[in-house]
């Protein structure tokens, strides 16, 4: 068993009938998932354009629903 670390989450209510609460974004030891991935998925676009992110995402998504 590892040390303990600091884990924040933001949240928000969903919009259909069970009024139910989501994360959205995770903070682990600093660093926030949603602007790592904006980050990652910039360069991205930068070097394939909006079709290449989107085409790296489904073959990742294939990729680990093969290994899964």
């Amino acid at each position: 068993r590892g040390e303990p670390i600091q884990l924040d989450y933001r949240l928000e209510k969903t919009s259909d009938a069970s009024g139910a609460w989501k994360i959205y974004d995770l903070n682990v030891l600093g660093a926030w998932l949603v602007q790592t991935y904006k980050t990652q998925f910039a360069q991205e676009i930068n070097a394939k354009g909006i079709d290449g992110l989107i085409a790296t995402l489904a073959e990742r998504n294939k990729s680990n629903a093969r290994k899964n």
